[in-house]
C-alpha cells in the first residue's frame, strides 16, 4: 500500500513497471485472409477527423497501421485535451488525450496517448467500422506470429521484432549502433516507441519516447485491480519480446485499431 493524495493505493502497476523497467534497460471489407504481410491494394480507412491509417491484414485481424490521433468519438463530441490540466489532485476518469510532451510536433509520426477511459468510451474513438481492441484480440495478434502472449512476466521472444517498425527514426537514438536490433516488421504492424505519460514521484511525466510503445486494450483487470488498471500491449526497443503488460487507467498510452468482425 501506498499513500497518494491522502488515499491509499494498492501498488499493482505493471505498466509503470513496464516503463521503469524499459528505462532501466534502455540505460537498458480484409477478414479471413491468413497471411502475415500488408495488402497491396493499400487500403485505408480516416477517422472522424479526417486522419488517415493504411491497413494491415494480419491472420484473420485487420488492423490499422499507425497509432490513432484523432480527437473526436466517432458521434462527434470531443475528447477532453489534457495539456492544459496541470493538477493531479484527484482522480479523473474523464476520457483525455496528449500529445506526447505536449508537443504537437510528435503527433504525426507516433499519434496521440490517451487515457484509458477514452479508450474505452462507448462513443468510440476509433474509426467507423474499427474498434479498440480487447486484452484477447491482442492475443490473437501475437499468437498468430509464433508468440506467447501471455508468457509472462516480459512476454515472448518472437513477436515483438515482427511488430516494431525496423531501424532507428523511431526507435533508440537515430544512427547509434546496438538500438532496436532484430526489429524486422514482417508483420507490417509497423510499432513505433511512441512513449508513455504516467505517475511518477512528483506529478504526471512523460517517459520512454523511442524507447518503448504501449497499446491500451479495453479490458480491466480482474479483482481489486479492476477498478483501476487494464491490460496493455508492449514492445521495449531492445527486446525481440511483445510483453502483455498493464497500465493505471489515468496514464496515457498509445492506441491501435482493430476491424470489426460482423
Amino acid at each position: 500500500m501506498q499513500l497518494v493524495n491522502n488515499k491509499h493505493v494498492e501498488i499493482m502497476k505493471p505498466q509503470n513497471i513496464f516503463c521503469l523497467f524499459a528505462l532501466s534497460l534502455f540505460v537498458i471489407s480484409i477478414q479471413g485472409c491468413k497471411k502475415d504481410k500488408t495488402d497491396d491494394q493499400g487500403e485505408t480507412v480516416a477517422d472522424i477527423d479526417g486522419n488517415v491509417y493504411h491497413l494491415v491484414t494480419i491472420g484473420d485481424q485487420v488492423w490499422t497501421v499507425e497509432n490513432l490521433r484523432t480527437r473526436h468519438y466517432q458521434n462527434g463530441d470531443p475528447i477532453q485535451n489534457g495539456s492544459g490540466i496541470k493538477s493531479a489532485a484527484i482522480e479523473d476518469t474523464t476520457g483525455t488525450f496528449w500529445a506526447y510532451d505536449n508537443n504537437s510536433g510528435y503527433i504525426l509520426d507516433y499519434g496521440l496517448l490517451y487515457n484509458w477511459y477514452a479508450a474505452n468510451d462507448a462513443r468510440n474513438i476509433a474509426p467507423i467500422g474499427f474498434h479498440v481492441p480487447s486484452d484477447a484480440e491482442f492475443g490473437g495478434l501475437v499468437n498468430s506470429l509464433g508468440g506467447d502472449y501471455y508468457l509472462m512476466p516480459y512476454g515472448d521472444t518472437i513477436a515483438g521484432s515482427k511488430l516494431k517498425e525496423a531501424g532507428t527514426d523511431h526507435w533508440g537514438i537515430p544512427g547509434e549502433p546496438g538500438f532496436n536490433v532484430d526489429a524486422t516488421n514482417s508483420s507490417k504492424w509497423g510499432g513505433r516507441g511512441g512513449g508513455c505519460r504516467y505517475l511518477g514521484a512528483y506529478g504526471y511525466i512523460f517517459r520512454m519516447l523511442n524507447s518503448s510503445g504501449e497499446w491500451w486494450t479495453t479490458t480491466s483487470f480482474t479483482g481489486v485491480a479492476a477498478e483501476s488498471q487494464a491490460y496493455t500491449l508492449g514492445l521495449i526497443e531492445n527486446s525481440k519480446g511483445a510483453g502483455r503488460y498493464g497500465g493505471f487507467k489515468e496514464d496515457g498510452l498509445s492506441v491501435r485499431c482493430i476491424k470489426n468482425k460482423y
